[in-house]
């Protein structure tokens, strides 16, 4: 072919087409670099599997994907455990390959039981919670803070163990200085899921009392379920699909409007929003984005991060414990760490099943109109296992776990 009077072949053809793709390459990665708040280093441990990776930059993405903990990814066979002082039925049904969409009978005859005869155990709660600070350090190490984390520290992805990231010195500054977990200790906290089985519940009123009360991803706080969920806010988490999906460019004034609209229409007032940057590479960029510009929406919330070493621990804990799954949800997780700065916890809109107690079919969420699969199915959790043993917590004294409509409580027990 010809270009401008001169013959060009196909080789140098392709060649420039490369050229520009590299180009095309580093001008994204400058960006990056800039909208990043500067220089950071994300380092990729590949395993010996692939001895010739370490010779490319240009690694092939699946193979990286692919690998975790320095071996290829395979799907696990559930490893069976029992959990001690409960009917072996329930062993039998929960640990197993078997993902339960409904309630059965052993766990809805256990959970009436101990509805009867519940009390709070302080000693129990206290004992746990003495364990769980040793291994974890949550006080210290729940949230990255300027005291845990410097520009030079290497942080393990909680999801990613092979990857770690350092922060830009910009970024590490802006974290608070130390922990509010390290100073505070809450006589009372109520978790609030936003499990559909709320819906109805009138559980409003005894979540409001509580001193400390945290939500999950934004909930939607319509006047419409203050009935059922409350109105107050104190610590709320947010994902970075949330971020994506509900904010979008969170960097532009239109969505950060958006943003700011929907703090002050779900009454979020100062609650503290908790995410998890450092859980997946795809995660980080988004997630920093948002705390830088929250401050810009002239709202009085602040933005903090999950510490990935925490995260690391708390499932290592747990897993010791007998609950095997490949990654906790936010719920546990969270219900795990406020065990360390709350006295007494009480649990509502926490339920996997897809119906309720009495067997009518249940919305994955309190604010959707129809069923909707979210937690039983979700490959990454395994909710109805978490739930047994937040049963277990339930049965020891250490929480109390709210799995019926409050007013039907009041009225038939004084448990509640």
């Amino acid at each position: 072919m010809t270009l401008k009077g001169k013959s060009v072949d196909m080789p140098q053809q392709r060649l420039r087409r490369l050229t520009s793709v590299f180009l095309v390459c580093v001008v994204m990665t400058v960006y990056n670099v800039i909208t990043m708040d500067g220089p950071y280093v994300i380092t990729i441990r590949l395993p010996q599997l692939y001895p010739w990776a370490n010779l490319s930059m240009c690694a092939p993405r699946m193979l990286i994907r692919q690998t975790t903990n320095t071996t290829a990814v395979t799907d696990l066979l559930d490893v069976d455990e029992t959990l001690p002082g409960f009917p072996k039925e329930i062993d039998d049904i929960m640990y197993n390959g078997t993902r339960l969409q409904a309630p059965p009978r052993e766990i809805l005859s256990v959970l009436d039981s101990i509805d009867r005869t519940w009390k709070f155990r302080p000693d129990a709660a206290e004992e746990l919670r003495s364990a769980l600070e040793s291994n974890l350090s949550t006080s210290r190490m729940y949230i990255v803070t300027q005291n845990n984390t410097s520009k030079d520290t290497p942080l393990t992805l909680a999801a990613e163990r092979h990857v770690e990231y350092k922060l830009s010195a910009v970024v590490a500054g802006r974290q608070p200085v130390s922990s509010p977990f390290s100073y505070k200790q809450y006589k009372t906290c109520n978790i609030v899921g936003s499990s559909g089985l709320l819906r109805g519940s009138r559980c409003g009123r005894e979540i409001n009392s509580g001193e400390f009360i945290i939500r999950f991803n934004m909930p939607p706080m319509a006047d419409a379920f203050k009935e059922d969920i409350g109105i107050r806010t104190h610590f709320v988490t947010c994902n970075s699909l949330t971020v994506h999906e509900e904010y979008q460019d969170i960097r532009s004034m239109h969505w950060l409007r958006i943003f700011r609209n929907h703090i002050i229409r779900n009454k979020y007032g100062r609650s503290m929003i908790f995410t998890m940057p450092f859980n997946v590479r795809w995660n980080i960029r988004r997630l920093i984005w948002f705390q830088t510009a929250v401050p810009k929406a002239r709202v009085p919330n602040r933005v903090v991060f999950n510490h990935p070493h925490h995260k690391i621990a708390a499932e290592k804990f747990w897993t010791d414990r007998g609950l095997d799954e490949k990654s906790f949800s936010s719920g546990f997780y969270m219900i795990s760490s406020a065990l360390s700065f709350c006295e007494k916890i009480t649990v509502y809109g926490f339920w996997p099943f897809n119906m309720d107690r009495n067997g009518k079919p249940l919305s994955y969420h309190y604010s959707q109109t129809g069923p909707k699969d979210g937690g039983v199915n979700n490959t990454w959790h395994r909710m109805d296992r978490e739930f047994v043993k937040l049963v277990e917590l339930y049965k020891d004294g250490v929480i109390k776990l709210v799995t019926s409509p409050c007013v039907e409580h009041r009225n038939t027990s004084g448990v509640r």
